[in-house]
């Protein structure tokens, strides 16, 4: 009988992706993680599980190609609003924005910024700084500048102006002030505190009742204005009350330079004495580059004219500033030659009164956008040429500044243009960069080192998304909404909402693919047997392929709904002979795109014979 010699069957092997984590745009495409995809967009992960990104519906249309240049939600004596600058124009919208009123015309077309205190919104739009009043009932908006605090400058004066005592400094943006005399029974002229005034507004006298009396201009007094005197008609005599000021002029000079020191303003931030958010720190007037201005405690009416810190050289414009954790205020610059990028203010008292100094700078990475920093569990985030870095908030003398946080998706976020423009916020553990209708997402849930970053000590994972026309951003309930330049206030779906993956009207497309896979053979030949995927029970569309050498080969699509269970898509059609490949998912449909695990079972040939 012959014998016959059966060869035995090829090894069966099998290579698992699973824990996948976000996107690796820089690493090189050998050296990336199993767990990231180099190539992909719109997907997330949501609890382990790679899931298609919510769509967005628009909740109101303010115009035809009218920016949406800021949204801020108020609580007011009349109900909830939100208060919106689109275009030149400033409006009051209820809540479910079904409706909006015009309150105020002639704004600057740009980004505009916002802040509260005392139940005042203050917006600085370069233009001219406006107020929203919470607690008006009618004429609620006014421009800074006309609402400005009138200060009473000299206090205990003689007539001849040789004995005073400073009370209030000069407004930035009032014209008028307020002496106080103590009269005597000589002296006629009352020398004001200051020369070539504008005019004299009021001139009250205190009578034997201790009440204020207003005089009449030529009846009872003229004015000097050159020399800055009111000369009275008689002379008023002791004060009937002792010790006690008895002469009230206002008096007013015109000071525009002073006005537009603060309205060309474009930058803020809340800080005050240990921690306390009751003063707002202005800065970004280009006249004024290298300027922080600061206002009263709880009074952004009030800006007193010594209330300024100069921070490093004029020739370095100031692109930012941020409050740290540690009590500190970061007030940030571009990268330059002669100048440092950090700059820190601190806060102490003096003689008694609350005072913030300039406590020392330090060269990191320099901030390029007045709108893109913001603090993602307690760590300031910013944005540089060279990527996102967190400010070090320890101490002055760590031997390092700044953390580089966005290794993962620097080279593609490098090359976008106008990076200068983009816009950052925090909300719910994520970090939202947005810039030419495409949104970088940092999840602060993950964390890896990376030896590729030689400024870091971690890094966050990060999520691509495109297709999101975002001007500017704002969270309301905990949830994130944006504005766009054609008169849209977005907002993003709901898990419920049965059109959750529609952008408006257009499905959110999206894509994953897995690194190149060598199958831990690169010499071998490797034959395909099969491909499966593992979902969590939900509704699902995916569709699935190969991307080989000579290229993409679509191999199925299912449609997983109403699952109750955890889903196993198999992928049975075979490929052979490949020294490297590579897998896509991806979604075009109004449904979702999930899985949480990836199978690929082959088996190993001949030697590769090389390209």
């Amino acid at each position: 009988m012959a014998n016959f010699s059966v060869p035995s069957s090829p090894a069966i092997y099998e290579s698992n992706l699973s824990g996948f984590l976000g996107v690796d745009f820089s690493s090189s495409i050998t050296d990336i993680d199993r767990r990231r995809s180099p190539r992909g967009y719109n997907f997330i992960n949501n609890n382990g599980t790679i899931e298609k990104r919510n769509g967005y519906k628009v909740l109101a249309f303010l115009g035809e190609k009218a920016n949406i240049n800021g949204v801020w939600n108020v609580d007011t004596v009349n109900g909830e609003y939100f208060v919106v600058h689109c275009g030149t124009k400033l409006y009051e919208m209820k809540t479910d924005f079904s409706s909006y009123t015009e309150i105020l015309t002639g704004l600057d077309d740009k980004i505009s910024q916002g802040a509260i205190i005392n139940s005042k919104l203050l917006i600085l739009d370069g233009k001219r700084a406006i107020v929203y009043d919470l607690l008006e009932n009618d004429n609620k908006v006014k421009y800074l500048d006309e609402i400005g605090y009138i200060p009473t400058t000299q206090i205990a004066r003689a007539p001849n102006g040789l004995a005073s005592q400073i009370y209030e400094q000069v407004n930035l943006l009032q014209d008028s002030r307020i002496n106080l005399f103590t009269s005597n029974e000589e002296d006629t002229k009352y020398q004001l505190d200051a020369t070539n005034i504008s005019s004299v507004e009021t001139v009250e006298i205190m009578n034997d009742e201790a009440e204020w009396e207003l005089k009449e201009k030529d009846k009872d007094y003229t004015v000097d204005a050159g020399l800055g005197q009111v000369i009275f008609k008689q002379v008023i005599g002791k004060s009937p009350v002792d010790g006690r000021d008895n002469v009230r002029i206002k008096y007013k000079i015109s000071s525009p330079a002073n006005k537009s020191q603060v309205n060309k303003c474009t930058i803020m931030n809340v800080y005050g004495y240990a921690g306390a958010n009751n003063r707002v720190f202005l800065s970004g007037n280009q006249d004024y580059a290298n300027i922080v201005m600061y206002s009263h405690i709880e009074d952004i009416t009030y800006i007193p004219v010594e209330n300024v810190i100069k921070i490093g050289l004029e020739v370095s414009p100031i692109t930012g500033i941020a409050k740290l954790n540690n009590g500190k205020l970061a007030v940030l610059k571009n990268v330059s030659d002669t100048d440092s990028t950090i700059f820190y203010i601190g806060y102490g008292t003096y003689n008694g009164v609350e005072a913030f100094p300039l406590e020392g700078s330090t060269k990191g990475g320099g901030n390029i956008s007045q709108y893109a920093h913001d603090v993602l569990i307690n760590e300031p985030l910013i944005l540089t040429k060279n990527g996102i870095f967190a400010l070090n908030t320890a101490t002055l003398t760590d031997e390092r500044f700044v953390y580089h946080r966005s290794y993962y998706i620097d080279s593609k976020l490098k090359q976008e243009e106008n990076l200068e423009k983009a816009i950052g916020i925090v909300n719910d553990g994520k970090y939202y960069l947005a810039i030419n209708d495409h949104v970088y997402v940092a999840d602060s849930r993950f964390k890896s080192t990376n030896n590729n970053s030689r400024y870091s000590n971690y890094q966050y994972e990060w999520f691509y998304w495109i297709n999101l026309p975002v001007r500017v951003w704002f969270v309301w309930n905990n949830e994130l909404y944006f504005g766009d330049k054609y008169g849209n206030i977005c907002k993003f779906r709901d898990n419920n909402d049965k059109d959750r993956f529609k952008d408006n009207a257009d499905n959110v497309e999206a894509e994953w693919n897995s690194i190149i896979l060598d199958l831990n053979s690169p010499s071998h030949k490797k034959n395909i047997k099969r491909v499966s995927l593992s979902s969590n029970p939900t509704n699902s569309e995916l569709t699935i392929g190969y991307r080989l050498k000579k290229g993409d080969k679509q191999v199925l699509t299912k449609i997983y709904t109403n699952s109750t269970y955890p889903k196993t898509t198999m992928i049975r059609k075979k490929a052979k002979k490949l020294s490297f490949f590579s897998l896509y998912v991806e979604n075009k449909e109004n449904t979702n795109m999930s899985f949480n695990s990836i199978c690929v079972v082959y088996s190993v040939g001949s030697y590769y014979k090389g390209d």
